[in-house]
């Protein structure tokens, strides 16, 4: 079971849980490595640093909600409250922070974040080592803030007072990129499926909110 700490600030990202996005579930020949961490902000929201070790990452895509799955992108999916609900908040991200971002409960019926709500998550990113990491070649990274008030727009008003030390979520973590050249995926939590999907909640990782 992953574990989300609970922090204080956005700078305290590096001192939460560290997962590998190491389970390359379609067997393809490029495998970057990828890693990343995911924390709780008291009174703000969820917080994830996404980080990959990859030479001239592929990116095109520039316009929010875009295809950014065809770049080499970066993935965070939640499913905040598997117990009542099964819809589950999908965050994709290329090397210069192009966000593709929706909530639904299958893959084919999902509903993009509007205008408002992207802006309202906050992106930072870089191609370069971030301070206090270590990495034997390049870096990017992306990070992502996820506030409460964009989680409870899709799960309900309130629904964000549930998420404390203690409660209990699902979530998977990706790195992939569909276009040809650089084609591979790769996910934290292993999908056993016969074909490319990362839209498949049964396969997310237990994870739970500690201190």
């Amino acid at each position: 079971m992953y574990e989300i700490k609970i922090i204080q600030s956005k700078k305290d990202i590096l001192n939460c849980n560290k997962f590998e996005i190491n389970h390359f579930n379609w067997s393809k020949d490029y495998r970057p490595y990828a890693y990343g961490y995911a924390g709780l902000l008291e009174k703000e929201g969820l917080l994830v640093l996404l980080c990959c070790e990859e030479e001239n990452p592929l990116c095109t895509y520039t316009e929010p909600n875009s295809m950014v799955y065809k770049d080499s992108a970066l993935e965070a999916f939640f499913q905040i409250n598997p117990e009542k609900n099964k819809g589950y908040i999908n965050l994709e991200l290329n090397s210069i922070g192009t966000l593709r971002a929706q909530f639904g409960e299958t893959r084919d019926e999902r509903t993009f974040f509007t205008d408002e709500q992207m802006k309202q998550c906050e992106i930072l990113c870089d191609k370069k080592q971030m301070e206090g990491t270590t990495a034997t070649q390049s870096v990017w990274w992306v990070q992502i803030a996820l506030p409460f008030a964009v989680i409870e727009n899709f799960y309900g008003e309130g629904s964000s007072k549930n998420l404390k030390e203690g409660t209990t979520l699902r979530c998977n973590f990706f790195k992939l990129s569909e276009s040809s050249e650089a084609e591979h995926y790769a996910s934290y939590s292993p999908i056993h499926y016969p074909t490319p999907n990362f839209h498949m909640p049964e396969f997310f990782a237990d994870a739970v909110i500690v201190r």
